[in-house]
């Protein structure tokens, strides 16, 4: 009886064509999309447990497209195809309401979910980010000097009023709490930066040293959360203060922050971090969760059979226990949990070394991320205790930093190289030992 029923289930399942693998933990398991000819998502979103979005890039020759999904991303279907353009926000109101920011000078509306769209036209502005607060309320924010600015409307796109506008400096973030306070963040020719406004706009307020933002929440008019330059940061005091609630330097993890989910003032899901096996040269992208407001971190690899390569950019959490977390790459996909992830989760610790894990060669591996801005983690083995120096060098061949200068016994090892007060650009790492010297490039991009 027991086989009669596992041949049903297996036989609905084949049927029904669902794109997804059972990981082997059976507590994450991995969704693709379409073939959109290697295109790449710029923008998801999920209504409920059930209803999502996604937008891809697009080019000259190839076109973007809208996916949604009424199954929790097991399938998606392209609502919404355009030649020349790219789709770069989405933001949805509820299952049938939402707006998709694209360029060039684009807006496109729907009041079905996705089955027929109403184009509003920019006038020139190339939008980087949007805020849609209601129907008729949309703020957008463009990173061009011509053009480009802040801009609101109160009257669903028909007319626009223009925020803020500079040369050389433009935002190409925003995110606004209610129609007074909000913020903006963008760069200039000295830094990056995060402005507030708290009267709609008519002026914007530099909060010194609080950097910009990718990705930000507000759960109310103080306590925020952003990510910035693969920081995780927090604010009790309406952004006036940041304080950094996660460690970029774990051993042979990355944990860059590039997207999160925040539950509650507890409980918050981020993603973009990697996982660095240097034995066989592979990396994993990870997920953190903190259950206590960022005092303590956990992080899992939900793809440990299924193995994707890549950092997970768009986490997406309804609720404590069922979210995404996807990859850029539309055929890659993502994964989805609907318990919470793995029931095992593996504590983060700041210890850099693990000579418990012993070697057999001696080797230096390649950099990750690389290239890099601003930190890339660098890992090498040592198979006999000896004197390590682990050194920097730029193009010329002059020493930049001594990262290691020390006795170390067998062991594998990770250190971080922070190239933050450096320009763009090739540089060297050495690491030599008694009988032993390799050099290794990486790339500096910012």
């Amino acid at each position: 009886m027991r086989k009669h029923i596992l041949l049903f289930i297996s036989t609905l399942l084949l049927l029904a064509g669902f794109t997804y693998y059972i990981s082997s933990t059976q507590y994450w398991y991995q969704q693709t999309m379409p073939d959109l000819n290697g295109r790449q998502l710029t923008d998801l979103k999920f209504v409920d447990s059930l209803v999502g979005f996604a937008c891809t890039d697009g080019t000259t020759s190839d076109h973007a497209y809208i996916l949604k999904t009424t199954n929790g991303g097991d399938n998606w279907n392209i609502v919404l195809e355009r030649a020349n353009t790219t789709f770069k926000v989405l933001k949805f109101l509820d299952n049938n309401f939402g707006y998709a920011a694209a360029n060039p000078d684009t807006l496109y509306k729907t009041t079905n979910g996705g089955t027929s769209w109403q184009t509003i036209y920019l006038n020139g502005t190339y939008t980087r980010d949007m805020t849609v607060l209601n129907k008729d309320t949309i703020w957008i924010c463009s990173d061009i000097d011509f053009g480009g600015g802040v801009f609101v409307t109160t009257n669903g796109g028909v007319n626009w009023i223009n925020k803020y506008n500079v040369f050389g400096g433009n935002p190409a973030r925003i995110y606004m709490l209610n129609y007074n306070t909000g913020f903006i963040a963008g760069s200039n020719a000295s830094n990056d930066y995060l402005k507030k406004t708290t009267n709609g706009g008519s002026n914007w307020t530099t909060i010194a040293g609080a950097g910009g933002f990718g990705d930000i929440y507000f759960q109310n008019d103080l306590t925020g959360w952003k990510c910035a330059s693969g920081n995780f940061e927090k604010t009790t005091n309406g952004g006036l203060n940041w304080s950094r609630l996660l460690n970029l330097s774990f051993g042979n993890l990355s944990t860059e922050v590039l997207s999160f989910s925040v539950i509650n003032a507890d409980t918050i899901w981020a993603s973009g971090g990697l996982i660095y096996y240097p034995k066989n040269n592979q990396t994993r992208g990870i997920i953190y969760r903190t259950t206590n407001g960022g005092i303590n971190w956990t992080y899992q690899i939900p793809d440990t059979s299924i193995h994707i390569p890549a950092k997970y950019f768009y986490t997406r959490f309804v609720g404590s226990k069922q979210g995404w977390a996807y990859t850029v790459s539309s055929t890659r996909g993502g994964v989805h949990t609907k318990v919470g992830g793995d029931t095992t989760h593996n504590v983060l610790t700041t210890i850099k070394e693990s000579p418990s894990e012993l070697a057999k060669q001696y080797k230096l591996y390649q950099n990750f991320p690389n290239p890099f801005n601003p930190t890339t983690t660098i890992n090498y083995e040592l198979r006999a205790s000896n004197f390590v120096a682990l050194k920097v060098f730029n193009l010329q061949g002059k020493e930049i930093q001594t990262l290691v200068n020390k006795k170390q016994n067998i062991g594998v090892y990770s250190i971080e190289f922070n190239g933050s007060n450096l320009s763009s650009g090739i540089y060297f790492y050495s690491l030599q030992t008694d009988n032993f010297k390799e050099t290794k490039k990486m790339l500096l991009v910012k």
